[in-house]
């Protein structure tokens, strides 16, 4: 029988640069495949502003497919917060065991090119996180493009987060113990969002997380040629969503849209970047990286070779993906027990 993940190709490592991409991992090919199945039968279009509807449904179905049951012991309510216009929705998940203590928190932003995805597309990856680090974590139904471009998921972002850390709006949490995580679209906003309360002189998150980031619009790194056409995401469609994000070039050069942009990277907390090898993106992580460590800080760099981007619904199907998810939420238990 042929190995799930492992042998000479599969590619793993904690390191200060990206594994070469190896063969897809089995179970990442199978995944791969069903997502491809189920998105082809809800809507086989291209990614344009006219077929958004129909290609949000399809993103609702793939997150269904792979859905896995929420962890027990969670107490989860839908509530709300102030934003620049209007209420925001957030998915509050409480383990049991925080009582009425003091507990951590955790700020999670999906991905889905801040063109798709919702509190439903996300809810178990947020649900387990909770289980797993005791934190009080809470889903941002930020707003979407192209009906609300930048800055719209920015503001949201950063008014979630104030919510949880300044403002106590989210009860018994220690605003000094609260990370935030992201994956996709969602880890550009986690970057964006630190960097903006850190140049408003506020408390920076105690630790950020950043799986598989879309950081830069530039687009001029290697990965963007050499995972051009990779499996799950492809450099030209990655493109389309950063215009219908930014409006084209509007506001494609501005840092608080695509935040490897920005000058300066010192003062935000330990840092977690998980690059997958067969992702255009790859090297925006690789590159957050290395700037965090030249500026001082403190940042782990984990790598998969034999994954590909959305790899974090694939950890049922493939042990590389569920090593990935593990070694996050371990991570992030580690950086909130202090």
């Amino acid at each position: 029988m042929e190995p799930e993940c492992e042998g000479p190709e599969f590619k793993h490592a904690v390191a200060g640069g990206a594994a070469a991409p190896g063969r897809l991992c089995a179970g990442m090919e199978r995944f791969i495949t069903l997502a491809a199945a189920a998105d082809a039968r809800s809507a086989p279009l291209p990614l344009e502003a006219d077929n958004l509807p129909a290609l949000r449904v399809a993103y609702e179905n793939v997150a269904a497919l792979f859905r896995r049951p929420r962890p027990s012991g969670l107490d989860v309510s839908d509530e709300t917060c102030p934003g620049v216009d209007g209420p925001i929705g957030l998915r509050v998940y409480r383990p049991a065991e925080t009582g009425r203590g003091s507990a951590p928190g955790l700020v999670y932003y999906h991905g889905g090119g801040f063109a798709l995805g919702s509190l439903d597309s996300h809810d178990c990856i947020v649900a387990e996180l909770a289980a797993a680090t005791g934190a009080v974590a809470v889903a941002v139904d930020y707003r979407l493009a192209p009906e609300h471009p930048f800055p719209a998921a920015f503001e949201d972002a950063v008014a979630a987060l104030s919510h949880v850390m300044d403002q106590g709006g989210i009860g018994a949490v220690d605003a000094g113990r609260v990370a935030v995580a992201g994956d996709s679209a969602g880890a550009a906003l986690v970057l964006a969002a630190s960097l903006a309360r850190r140049d408003a002189g506020l408390r920076v998150p105690a630790a950020l997380a950043l799986v598989y980031p879309v950081l830069t619009t530039a687009a001029d790194l290697p990965s963007y040629v050499e995972n051009a056409e990779a499996p799950m995401l492809t450099a030209a469609v990655l493109a389309q969503y950063w215009r219908l994000y930014t409006r084209g070039d509007v506001h494609a050069r501005d840092a608080r849209a695509a935040p490897l942009l920005a000058g300066d990277l010192s003062g935000l907390g330990p840092t977690l970047i998980t690059v997958a090898g067969h992702d255009p993106a790859r090297d925006d992580g690789v590159e957050l990286h290395r700037r965090l460590i030249e500026v001082g800080g403190l940042s782990e760099l984990r790598t998969a070779g034999d994954l590909a981007h959305g790899h974090v619904r694939a950890r049922g199907m493939s042990p590389s993906a569920a090593i990935e998810f593990s070694a996050l939420a371990e991570w992030l238990a580690q950086r909130l027990a202090h």
